[in-house]
């Protein structure tokens, strides 16, 4: 993969990549005891692997006034297929779909009472090898909020920008919340406080 940055601000502290951090662990253990527990009517909880076609994964982690959001979606997801680009128009797609997730603006939108402006971003894009057959997309957006306490939800407008996403599983790490849902549309709310 290669990581683009842009923004004058850094991408996050240190705390709150240890909250990123700590929040994949969380998530990962709540999924495996999901995984592991049955009522005994043979439906066993199911065990999506990193990279599911139609899913995507993001992770909310607010710390002081600092929001980050990262992605990780398959590249089909991104940009509609997952092999080194073959055509001028597959060259296009990789550019235009990684310089919006860069710009950050637009893509995430908050309660206007929180004050939050977008600082920064990174995207990890995948460097195409012969006979890879999944790529992965990362990107991780930084935000900067006057009011925190007022930063009630958010929405995941970049979600109306990728295709053909059935589901994106968020998880949050807030002061006063640390969970999951899943989303499935770009106009849901997904509540932090």
């Amino acid at each position: 993969m290669s990581s683009y940055s842009s923004g004058a601000y850094p991408v996050a502290s240190t705390g709150l990549a240890v909250l990123l951090c700590s929040l994949a662990a969380t998530s990962a253990t709540a999924q495996q005891r999901l995984d592991d527990h049955d009522h005994g009517h043979g439906d066993a909880f199911e065990q999506h692997g990193v990279h599911e076609h139609g899913k995507v994964t993001f992770n909310v982690a607010l710390e002081g006034q600092q929001l980050v959001v990262e992605l990780d979606a398959p590249a089909d997801n991104v940009i509609g297929f997952e092999h080194a680009p073959r055509t001028d128009a597959e060259k296009a797609r990789i550019h235009d779909q990684g310089a919006w997730l860069q710009a950050g603006n637009g893509l995430i939108s908050f309660p206007a009472a929180a004050a939050c402006r977008f600082q920064a971003s990174r995207l990890d894009a995948p460097q195409w090898k012969a006979g890879e057959s999944h790529a992965d997309y990362e990107v991780r957006l930084t935000y900067h909020c006057d009011q925190p306490k007022r930063l009630e939800w958010l929405q995941l407008n970049l979600l109306a920008g990728l295709q053909e996403v059935r589901e994106a599983r968020v998880n949050v790490v807030t002061p006063s919340r640390q969970g999951s849902e899943t989303v499935k549309s770009p106009d849901a709310r997904v509540k932090l406080l």
